[in-house]
């Protein structure tokens, strides 16, 4: 019971076939009050990130399900710490079917300061078959400038999914803070988490208007580009600047509206439509199912179909209401595109 035509440049989804000739309406034009968010919530303060450490390291006590001494790195890398620890073995005598060489990585978050404490991944990279029951060896975790900023060191728990790869839970104590850079001069810089030139000015208008009755008539914020704002510290502020971020963070801005996008995955034919997806008119006929969105039809007393073109969300429910499956929906958008009527990026997942 899938036949009929959805004619929605009219604004109406019509389903006679399904609902004795009934009509249902869905506005094209309809204004979207949007939301307000924190500028904390979609910006951050350049300076202030996660950095990734790294490091190489024995994970022992395992049950048999280690390297064994076919893998020459772990025999190289437990000869080694033998050495280290006063105790002299050739590494051809050694058999460590009960150690594993892993790599062992790790986030360094910002403001972490020197003793605290951090989890760590640790993963096979030798012949080992499972690393549950083994305890990783103190290592060193250095970062892309090859100082070392933490060590770890602790009983590894295996992942149920994949045993060649487990964490240490607060395994890793932090040696070395990192520097704080957040402040540049007098200035700080708001890095936005998705560029986008009208946010951009929106936030710099905001930060503006909040600090006017600081000082008059001076401008604090300048939007440098659609991902960058460059906001200059007020002189009230110079000694407490984490008192400003903190004011900045926290005024509210009207949430931007998100890109146009379509995404279908076609291992599940699942379509997801991001932001207000609009089509032109267009007709494509899908196997019993029909689909017309043309200009809206002389004479008729509804609402005007203005260029921006008619909301998808409007042909998903319609499609919906003939019952059409997944597969029907997402090739019927593909065609859609292929046709030049979708105002919107279309992204397929294989």
């Amino acid at each position: 019971m899938r036949g009929g035509r959805i004619g929605l440049a009219t604004l109406v989804v019509a389903a006679a076939a399904l609902v004795g000739g009934g009509v249902f309406a869905q506005p094209v034009h309809q204004k979207v009050s949007r939301p307000t968010v924190r500028v904390k919530d979609i910006a951050r303060v350049k300076g202030v990130r996660d950095n990734q450490l790294f490091g190489y390291g024995l994970v022992v006590g395992l049950n048999g399900t280690g390297d064994g001494s076919k893998f020459a790195p772990a025999v190289q890398a437990l000869s080694n710490m033998l050495t280290r620890m006063n105790v002299t073995v050739h590494p051809d005598s050694l058999k460590p079917k009960n150690v594993a060489a892993v790599v062992v990585t790790a986030r360094l978050g910002a403001f972490k300061e020197e003793g605290s404490k951090i989890d760590v991944v640790v993963s096979s990279v030798g012949d080992a078959t499972s690393l549950a029951g083994g305890t990783l060896v103190q290592t060193p975790l250095q970062g892309p400038d090859g100082s070392v900023y933490a060590a770890a060191q602790g009983p590894v728990s295996s992942d149920p999914d994949n045993l060649t790869s487990g964490r240490v839970k607060q395994g890793g104590i932090v040696e070395r803070e990192l520097p704080d850079d957040f402040v540049q001069g007098q200035n700080v810089m708001l890095v936005l988490d998705r560029p986008d030139f009208t946010t951009s000015a929106a936030i710099a208008q905001v930060i503006n208007d909040e600090l006017q009755a600081d000082e008059l008539g001076v401008r604090f914020a300048f939007a440098k580009n659609g991902g960058t704002i460059l906001v200059r510290i007020p002189p009230s502020y110079r000694e407490s600047v984490v008192s400003f971020i903190s004011r900045i963070e926290q005024l509210p801005v009207i949430y931007p509206s998100s890109e146009a996008r379509v995404v279908i995955d076609q291992k599940t034919w699942t379509v997801v439509i991001n932001g207000d997806v609009r089509i032109l008119p267009v007709a494509i006929s899908h196997g019993d199912i029909s689909v017309t969105v043309p200009g809206l039809p002389q004479g008729e007393r509804l609402v005007e179909v203005n260029a921006e073109g008619t909301l998808l969300s409007g042909v998903v429910q319609g499609l919906k209401q003939l019952k059409a499956s997944p597969r029907d929906l997402a090739q019927i958008i593909m065609a859609i595109e292929r046709a030049g009527a979708l105002q919107a990026k279309l992204e397929i997942v294989e």
